[in-house]
């Protein structure tokens, strides 16, 4: 059930005239297997629930929205998803929250910079951006480290 595709040139003055291919392209039927489910839309009036599908060889931005019936053959893609979208209970949430950093008074500033490849070391801001970072992790606080292109941001983040 191969489908071909054929392209030609579209007609037009010189540089607007745009190339398209010319030869025959097979069909690739991949472009029909689910790789992924990235979203879901609930069933609302009486509508089935809708998935956002990452097809096979395509691009995200070509991912399009399905029907559950359109997916009768992909239920484990839809379980995997909705497998994936849980939380974990509560209370392992809770205790993996409390044991993953030390406490915030146990925090120390570096004074002085680390010596990295080939003898390098950090700027003065830099060391400062990293003791900030440093500082809001051992306070369990969100942050976002952004500045000038160049200035070395992922220097002190790794």
């Amino acid at each position: 059930r191969s489908q071909v595709a054929v392209w030609a040139l579209t007609e037009g003055d010189g540089d607007e005239a745009r190339a398209g291919r010319t030869e025959e392209e097979p069909y690739n039927p991949d472009f029909e297997i689910v790789e992924r489910i990235i979203a879901e839309l609930p069933s609302a009036d009486d509508l089935p629930p809708r998935f956002m599908v990452k097809w096979r060889s395509l691009p995200y931005a070509s991912a399009t929205w399905e029907s559950c019936r359109t997916l009768l053959s992909y239920q484990q893609a839809i379980a995997r998803f909705r497998a994936f979208e849980q939380l974990p209970p509560a209370i392992e949430r809770k205790v993996a929250a409390q044991n993953t950093r030390p406490p915030k008074t146990s925090f120390s500033k570096i004074t002085s910079s680390p010596v990295y490849k080939a003898g390098h070391t950090l700027r003065p801001y830099q060391l400062e951006g990293l003791n900030w970072l440093l500082f809001s992790w051992y306070n369990r606080r969100s942050v976002m480290l952004a500045d000038e292109m160049g200035l070395g941001k992922t220097v002190q983040s790794v």
